[in-house]
């Protein structure tokens, strides 16, 4: 019964995930950041897998805290927003 509570839990939030980048892309984001937030939702989702944590049940502690901790400790945390290089200035382009 816990198995499919958490099979439901995570098909909702591929929903959620989905409708979000969905939403996004009506806003006319750009790709690239559309691709940033997709690169971190896959994140929380591998996160929730790992601790077993339900979405619904997040709390803000949990992401401050514990999913930077999993961030560090998988090596994930050089890829963040923040690990990522600066975007060279636009008077270097080509």
């Amino acid at each position: 019964m816990k198995e499919q509570a958490t099979t439901e839990a995570y098909h909702d939030f591929q929903t959620y995930v989905k409708d979000f980048l969905l939403h996004c892309k009506l806003r006319n984001l750009t790709q690239t950041t559309i691709d940033w937030y997709k690169f971190y939702l896959i994140s929380i989702e591998h996160f929730l897998e790992h601790t077993g944590l339900q979405f619904a049940d997040l709390i803000p502690s949990d992401l401050r805290i514990r999913m930077m901790k999993y961030l560090i400790d998988n090596q994930f945390a050089s890829h963040t927003m923040r690990g990522r290089r600066p975007c060279p200035p636009i008077s270097s382009w080509p």
